[in-house]
């Protein structure tokens, strides 16, 4: 290496590493204002039966949308916090959002799947942790064992008798325990036997190297096979590829989670998922954002949740230009709308002709709207269900009107309070079509 090149080095690495200790210093100075001003966003992904699909647990991570860094992920915002001592209150803030969302999903008929928040050292072994817990879960009115508290390693090596007396006082609740990142500390077999672990997250460094090295695949299926002679559950973390997953159903692994399921989610990304109750591997999970594609001229909003709507032909196309067909009154499930158009799913397959005119009827933030359009697309779904593509066909006003209510809705949307401003489908097509 020249002298020049290394001269050239040095500068590049201590510019990197300035920029990075000057985002480090803003991410400390920004994070109290953060949380009073409710810059941070929740997201979840799924834990699935790898066999069947059903989902069974979500994991939710804390994201901070920073008004000029951009999204902070959990690994910064927790190292910040834990800095600046804010650990606990971040931890806090975390729960009682989780709390108010499970309320809601609750209600709305949503399964009562568990949900996993993983917990720092800083955060367990503060004063009456558990009983804050407890307080905190009992003021959303909740059984706190829908609750699995992740801790790593680390946290068991800082105080052994102590976090076996959280432990415990947990457990007394209901609350399950799961160890993060199985297999990377020094004695993680001594911790299964004396700590009382109900789940095992195997870590990704194990997942990654299935199928280019032997003896990881060797561990993976003694590590399952011990889970099961302990009845500990285990989950593989990190699938990312059939390959992977593959192997984990060979080796009678029962549930993990991934991106080859989901990648974590916003949360009214995961109603959507938590509506139709599986995860099928391989499937990509379109944030709910409003889209706007190149070929489009409008926006679109997709609903974390179909929208019910009535259908009526108006017009059946060339061959019939007079006829008012209405289909049995008719229930659709529109997917996503804008201003120029809408994607709905039907049971009902429609010969699609030129001239065909279709109207919707259906709420959406406390207004009815009766809107026509004309299909232009259709898609086979299962052999069972059809989604089509339709541009509306309204005046100027009609268009503005619904805009604003999209727009509305959009903002609702991103608040997590969207539910109560429609008559949302809480069950997949398949399940709403087979009583209609």
């Amino acid at each position: 290496m020249t002298v020049l090149y290394k001269s050239i080095l040095g500068k590049i690495l201590r510019r990197e590493n300035s920029t990075s200790s000057s985002r480090n210093s803003k991410i400390r100075n920004d994070l109290r204002n953060a949380l009073r001003s409710n810059q941070f966003r929740i997201f979840y992904q799924p834990v699935v039966n790898i066999h069947t699909g059903d989902i069974i647990a979500a994991e939710a991570f804390i994201r901070w949308q920073h008004p000029d860094l951009g999204l902070i992920y959990q690994e910064d915002l927790i190292t910040a916090a834990e800095e600046t001592g804010l650990a606990g209150e971040i931890g806090e803030w975390l729960l009682r959002e989780v709390c108010r969302s499970y309320s809601k999903w609750i209600e709305n008929g949503f399964p009562a799947i568990k949900i996993a928040i993983n917990y720092t050292s800083a955060q367990l072994y503060q004063k009456d942790f558990a009983e804050d817990l407890r307080s905190i879960i009992t003021e959303y009115k909740l059984d706190p064992g829908f609750l699995i508290l992740e801790i790593i390693e680390n946290t068991v090596i800082y105080d052994y008798r102590e976090i076996i007396s959280i432990i415990d006082r947990l457990h007394s609740m209901g609350i399950q325990i799961a160890l993060d990142d199985f297999g990377t500390g020094y004695s993680p077999l001594e911790y299964l036997g004396r700590l009382n672990i109900d789940i095992i997250k195997l870590g990704r460094n194990f997942i990654n190297k299935i199928g280019s090295d032997n003896t990881t695949n060797t561990i993976i299926k003694s590590v399952i096979d011990l889970s099961r002679a302990l009845g500990i559950i285990l989950i593989a973390n990190g699938i990312e590829n059939w390959i992977q997953l593959d192997f984990l159903k060979e080796s009678e692994c029962t549930f993990g989670q991934g991106y080859i399921f989901s990648r974590p989610v916003p949360q009214y990304d995961f109603v959507g998922l938590l509506a139709a109750g599986k995860c099928k591997p391989s499937e990509i999970m379109h944030s709910n954002e409003i889209i706007r594609e190149g070929r489009r001229k409008y926006f679109r909003v997709k609903f974390p949740l179909l929208l019910e709507s009535s259908i009526v032909v108006l017009s059946g196309g060339d061959e019939s230009p007079d006829t008012n067909i209405k289909i049995g009154g008719s229930k659709v499930l529109i997917e996503d709308m804008g201003p120029g158009g809408l994607c709905f799913i039907s049971n009902i397959k429609l010969q699609l002709k030129k001239g065909m005119l279709l109207q919707f009827n259906f709420e959406l933030m406390g207004k009815s709207f009766s809107v026509t359009g004309t299909p232009a697309r259709i898609e086979t779904i299962n052999n069972i269900l059809y989604k089509y593509g339709v541009q509306f066909n309204i005046d100027k006003s009609s268009s503005e009107s619904l805009s604003r209510a999209l727009n509305l809705f959009y903002n609702k949307m991103r608040e997590f309070d969207e539910l109560s401003y429609g008559n949302f489908a809480k069950e997949p097509p398949i399940s709403y079509f087979s009583h209609k």
